[in-house]
């Protein structure tokens, strides 16, 4: 009789701390084919019966470089909502090859990150050996130290950097655990995360007799700034976050055999034809922050630093 009044008194407790979760359904935009309309509609009914009752873990998984002011304030706007921060930071430029620190390991290693942020933080150096080991060619001829006979590109690269946070989630995160996979100045909404914690529309793993039975992730539609929070400029960002179930993921690497070509390339996948997304309300891409330094340092190092140098002007500091 007890150990029933303290699980129905659990129950009473949980089912009181639970959202309305017609707030969350109201953020999203409903897939616009019959197909995937239909499919959303089954989803819905099988997260509504079953999984929101429970409050899922999230984790949020940052592709990171140099923008430190930047991860702080990420980290800082979503630290009492996720239940962890994956991050993985390259010790090469994207376009240029070029060399650079580990900042937040090393920050980590010398105790001057934040300590409440560092207790949940989990990070990886990924190097270009590790790109030349997946397959980039631009790299194995770098670290090999031959000429690729054209100008470096790590395009590939980057598809490695954000593989490996794949493999930091699923070390940690249970089927139905949420994740967030962005880049460091995408970053989302609290309340649209501690909604989506117990309301997003996933049924349980479960219940997917097969990976295609389900979609599990949602995209978010971001409201962009550029250059500071007094320059919206009006854009909407689709390429920013994503929201997966992790159970969703493994199954699709050992099902289907996510590379990391094919795991960056579901970033522009779901533009609202098949999938609902977040129309609003979802976060925000604060994109070129900083100091002039910092916009020329990301100007000469990220993956299209390649547009620019070409002309002196270009990287002209009174023009910027």
């Amino acid at each position: 009789i007890q150990k029933k009044r303290r699980r129905d008194g659990a129950r009473v407790a949980r089912m009181a701390s639970m959202p309305n979760c017609s707030a969350f359904d109201s953020l999203l935009s409903l897939p616009k084919t019959p197909t995937g309309a239909a499919k959303y509609a089954s989803e819905l009914r099988l997260a509504r019966d079953e999984n929101r009752k429970i409050k899922r873990k999230v984790y949020d998984c940052i592709l990171f470089g140099f923008e430190m002011d930047m991860l702080r304030l990420h980290m800082r706007t979503l630290e009492h909502i996720v239940d962890g921060f994956l991050v993985t930071e390259s010790t090469t430029c994207f376009q240029t090859a070029k060399s650079k620190p580990a900042h937040l390991s090393d920050a980590l290693a010398a105790g001057t990150w934040p300590a409440a942020l560092a207790a949940k933080t989990a990070v990886k150096i990924v190097t270009l050996a590790d790109g030349a080991a997946a397959g980039c060619k631009d790299a194995q001829r770098k670290a090999v130290g031959k000429q690729s006979g054209r100008q470096y590109s790590g395009r590939c690269y980057q598809t490695v950097q954000r593989f490996h946070l794949l493999e930091l989630l699923l070390k940690r995160a249970g089927p139905d655990d949420l994740a967030l996979i962005s880049d460091v100045d995408e970053i989302a909404s609290p309340s649209f995360v501690s909604l989506a914690s117990w309301c997003a529309p996933f049924p349980p793993l479960s219940q997917w007799p097969t990976v295609e039975a389900h979609t599990g992730y949602l995209h978010l539609n971001v409201r962009q700034y550029k250059y500071g929070l007094h320059c919206d400029n009006g854009f909407s960002w689709w390429n920013g976050p994503r929201l997966y179930v992790a159970g969703w993921l493994r199954r699709m690497r050992d099902e289907r055999g996510l590379t990391p070509k094919t795991f960056d390339a579901m970033r522009p996948m779901g533009s609202g034809k098949d999938r609902p997304y977040v129309a609003k309300g979802g976060g925000w891409h604060l994109t070129s922050f900083g100091s002039l330094d910092d916009v020329l340092t990301k100007l000469t190092t990220f993956g299209a630093a390649n547009l620019f140098g070409q002309h002196e002007s270009s990287l002209d500091g009174k023009r910027i």
